[in-house]
């Protein structure tokens, strides 16, 4: 190789190696920009999530998950398209890899579509009281693959959203009111219309029941030893369960006190 070739040689490969130099150091600033970016843009979704009431709880954890990625992705792709990659070929190339993995990942692909599907079609948000698959607590968390719930005894439930999606879903919380419904058992020998006189004062006079619908108390059975009645009034959604404790108490205290007897108390011998 004569000095000239040589010399043209080493020319060039500087000029290269400077080039490539630069397209490394601009790549990788771009790359440190995007993770930059994408952590700002996702807690100004959060903030933005948090002080809008138009957006809420269900989907703001989605919101920002999907912002922060799809940031990243674009930096990605920015820099190696500025490191001269080129970016159609690759996509085909993690298009076929992402359609292999699909199909080794049906089960759990399965949960990412019953994930959507519920967060679309709602039908509960985070905060509601459910009951699903057996398990009856408050929603914490819907995510892509799972939903978290909190039971009443404080503990943690995870449910693959696959098996949400597919089985009946009781939501204690989507309507605003509620009917309390609980029976009392009387005496044969007591008067009737006293007792369904004095139970349906008693939940006329709890301010947490409502006028409309209006209180019922009606006799439900006619059991070997006692005549039961059925008493039911509506509540607030969030009034039920110290409204139910205080209905309850409030009946029986006045029907005792209103020489109403609840067996199996014995009666007091006839004179």
């Amino acid at each position: 190789m004569t000095p000239e070739t040589l010399e043209a040689v080493t020319s060039f490969v500087q000029v290269n190696l400077a080039t490539l130099g630069v397209r490394i150091a601009g790549s990788a600033a771009i790359l440190v920009a995007g993770w930059w970016a994408a952590g700002r843009l996702g807690r100004f979704v959060g903030y933005t999530a948090e002080t809008t009431h138009s957006v809420d709880n269900t989907l703001k954890p989605l919101l920002i998950s999907l912002v922060r990625n799809l940031t990243r992705v674009v930096a990605i792709m920015a820099a190696l398209a500025n490191a001269g990659v080129e970016t159609s070929s690759l996509l085909a190339l993690f298009g076929a890899a992402g359609l292999a993995v699909g199909l080794a990942l049906q089960g759990t692909l399965s949960n990412v579509a019953a994930g959507v599907m519920l967060l679309l079609l709602r039908p509960f948000q985070v905060g509601h009281d459910i009951l699903v698959q057996g398990h009856t607590g408050t929603v914490q968390r819907i995510g892509l693959f799972t939903t978290e719930l909190v039971t009443a005894d404080h503990l943690f439930v995870s449910l693959p959203n696959g098996v949400v999606w597919g089985a009946p879903i009781v939501n204690y919380t989507r309507h605003p009111t509620r009917r309390i419904e609980f029976t009392v058992a009387i005496d044969y020998g007591d008067d009737l219309d006293r007792a369904i006189a004095v139970g349906t004062a008693a939940l006329a006079r709890d301010p947490h029941v409502h006028a409309a619908p209006a209180p019922l108390v009606a006799v439900s059975c006619l059991a070997p030893t006692s005549v039961e009645l059925v008493l039911r009034a509506y509540v607030a959604q969030g009034d039920y369960l110290a409204a139910r404790y205080a209905l309850q108490r409030a009946v029986k205290t006045d029907l005792q006190a209103a020489g109403i007897h609840l067996p199996p108390s014995p009666r007091p011998p006839r004179a």
